[in-house]
C-alpha cells in the first residue's frame, strides 16, 4: 500500500526531510550542501509567494538561479547536488520516506592490501567516528590508491615510501 503525499509547506518539508537524512545516516558534509540548496529554493518560493514546493517549482529555480535544466544530461558533481537536493524533497513529500542510494558495485581491496586497508576502515569507524556515506568514500579511494600501488609493482604497503623532497 502506496503512502499519501505529505502536503506541507516548504519550510516543514525541508525540516522533516533533513531529519529523515540525518536518521539514514548522511553525513554532516552532505546535509551542509543540501542544505545551502534548500536555502536558495526557500528563499526563491517565498519571492514568488509560493508555500508548497511542486516539481515545477523546483525544475524553475534550478533553470532560474542555476542555469541548468533538471533533465539535463551530463551535468557536473556541483549540479547533480543540486538536481538530488530538490528530488529529495520531491521524493520525501511524496513517500514520507528517503531511500539511500544503494552502491553501484561491491568494493574490495587487493588481497595483498586487505589486512591493513580493513585495519584503517575500522580505525576511521571506531575512532574517527565518520558516517556511512564517508566511510563509504573513503574506502573506495583506498581501493583505488591500493590498485595504483599493485599496477605500478608495489607488492606491499611496507614497500610505500614517501620521498622527503617532491620535484616542482
Amino acid at each position: 500500500m502506496e503512502k499519501a503525499a505529505k502536503v506541507m509547506p516548504i519550510n516543514e518539508l525541508i525540516a522533516q526531510t533533513d531529519k529523515q537524512m540525518i536518521a539514514v545516516g548522511y553525513s554532516r558534509k552532505t546535509m551542509v550542501a543540501f542544505r545551502e540548496v534548500w536555502n536558495v529554493l526557500k528563499k526563491y518560493a517565498s519571492e514568488r509567494k509560493e508555500v508548497y514546493l511542486t516539481s515545477e517549482l523546483g525544475t524553475t529555480m534550478l533553470k532560474e538561479r542555476y542555469g541548468f535544466d533538471i533533465y539535463e544530461p551530463n551535468l557536473n558533481s556541483y549540479k547533480k547536488l543540486m538536481r538530488r537536493s530538490v528530488m529529495l524533497l520531491l521524493e520525501f513529500q511524496l513517500t514520507g520516506n528517503i531511500a539511500r542510494r544503494m552502491l553501484k558495485q561491491e568494493h574490495s581491496f587487493p588481497k595483498k592490501y586487505a589486512e591493513i586497508g580493513e585495519r584503517f576502515m575500522r580505525h576511521l569507524a571506531d575512532n574517527i567516528g565518520l558516517a556511512v556515506g564517508s566511510l563509504r568514500n573513503n574506502h573506495i579511494i583506498l581501493e583505488k590508491f591500493f590498485e595504483f600501488a599493485v599496477y605500478h609493482g608495489v607488492e606491499s604497503p611496507q614497500d610505500i615510501a614517501v620521498p622527503l623532497s617532491m620535484p616542482m
